[in-house]
Formats: C-alpha cells, sequence, structure tokens
C-alpha cells in the first residue's frame, strides 16, 4: 500500500496484474489478445473457448469472443486467430474447435486454397482425385 491510502486499488477492468505489493497502476498488464476480464483486481485473465478467438487486447468482457469462421477451427482457449483448413479441405461449420470440421473434396471437386469453405467442381473435360 502506498504510503498515505487507506485502501489497494485494483486494476481495471481489461487488466491484471500477478505482482503482490503493487505502488501503482503501472504493474497492471492488458489481458492479451484471446482474453477479457470482468473484473477489478484480477490476477489472471479468462481465455476465450475453444472454437473461438478474440483480436483485441484489454477486453472487458466475453463479446470479444467470436467463433471461428466456415473454413478454420481454433483448438484451445485463448486464441487470438483460427487455423485454416488446409488446401483439399474445406470447414463447412463456425466454432469448430478441431480438425474434424475440414472436410476433404469429394473426387471430381477440389480446394486450392487454405481456409476455404467450399469446393471447387472441376470443368468439364478435367478430373480431380483423392490423393
Amino acid at each position: 500500500m502506498v504510503a498515505g491510502m487507506s485502501a489497494c486499488q485494483g486494476c481495471d477492468s481489461g487488466s491484471f496484474s500477478i505482482l503482490t505489493g503493487a505502488s501503482n497502476a503501472s504493474s497492471c498488464s492488458l489481458c492479451p489478445a484471446g482474453a477479457y476480464s470482468t473484473g477489478t483486481g484480477i490476477s489472471s485473465c479468462t481465455s476465450c473457448p475453444s472454437g473461438t478467438f478474440a483480436l483485441t487486447e484489454g477486453a472487458t468482457n466475453n463479446s470479444v469472443c467470436l467463433a471461428c469462421t466456415a473454413g478454420s477451427y481454433g483448438t484451445g482457449s485463448g486464441l487470438s486467430v483460427c487455423s485454416s483448413c488446409h488446401p483439399g479441405y474445406v470447414g463447412v461449420t463456425t466454432g469448430g474447435n478441431n480438425t474434424s470440421v475440414c472436410l476433404a473434396c469429394l473426387v471430381g471437386a477440389y480446394a486450392t486454397g487454405s481456409g476455404l469453405s467450399v469446393c471447387s467442381t472441376c470443368a468439364a473435360g478435367q478430373f480431380g482425385y483423392v490423393t
């Protein structure tokens, strides 16, 4: 406690501190992207759940946790970015939390990029096969 103070002050919402006996607000750190804190005086932030991500630092509630989009998935909690389905695979659901949401394109279709949500059909006179 700082001399002359009658009570300790907590870090603001959206921030945290693991230090004890800190003397000023500079000991508080913003919650990282992928996490938030709703109250004051918090010693750790709450991670966004698996299948979601958050880009914002210093978030004060879980509304920053957004579902991973179709074509991606989020394994683990506290992510600032979701992983993309690999070429040849597409993801058709949102909020996926593992690679099982990435489905292989069927014979006669393809996905050349990563993070796609639909397979393209081979044109007449062309073919596609699974390797």
